[in-house]
């Protein structure tokens, strides 16, 4: 299922799939920043239209959301890391590279991948969501409990968020608050 998220600008999509976490429970994943739709082209067709090897870190960027799409993780981050080695300020290389850290297993490097990210843009709630999903995944649910409190300040709308807030307040036994989440979601998810 493809969705606009927040923070992405218009005509960009994220991809949404569920991924087995907080102990089997399935939620929504980390999801990539912003992501174009190019099917059916190459790697190495989008490396010769972008111009990657000119120093292009938008082209890295793209490359890194192809890798990423085709579920190669490790390359994924490395676009990433050469986008942000032409721009450390990028936003969205930051938040890229956290996705692709998370989806490696290598929770705590995400997490500080996506604080990168929201120091240079505060208002990305995505970026706060998915660093509450790896927070959640190293089992520090109060924190995540806090950043997914972030993204709904940003973006109150956003059912699953709601969703993942509950089931880090339940793993902290905040129950009632947790209940009180599920509901948000449910009335949010029949809009």
């Amino acid at each position: 299922m493809n969705s606009q998220e927040p923070g992405t600008k218009p005509g960009k999509k994220t991809t949404r799939q569920p991924q087995p976490a907080y102990d089997g429970v399935t939620e929504r994943p980390v999801i990539i920043g912003r992501q174009i739709n190019i099917g059916g082209v190459s790697q190495e067709q989008l490396k010769a239209i972008m111009g990657a090897r000119d120093g292009n870190p938008h082209a890295y960027l793209e490359l890194g959301i192809v890798a990423f799409n085709g579920k190669n993780y490790s390359e994924a981050l490395r676009y990433f890391e050469q986008a942000l080695a032409l721009k450390p300020d990028y936003a969205n290389a930051w938040h890229n590279r956290g996705s692709a850290l998370h989806n490696l297993g290598r929770y705590q490097e995400a997490v500080a991948s996506y604080d990168k990210a929201i120091a240079i843009d505060p208002k990305d709630a995505l970026a706060w969501y998915n660093r509450g999903v790896s927070l959640g995944n190293l089992k520090r649910y109060d924190e995540a409990v806090a950043s997914y409190d972030t993204a709904l300040a940003i973006d109150p709308k956003d059912a699953l968020a709601w969703y993942n807030r509950g089931i880090a307040l339940r793993k902290i036994g905040r129950e009632r608050e947790a209940e009180q989440s599920f509901q948000k979601a449910r009335e949010l998810d029949k809009k």
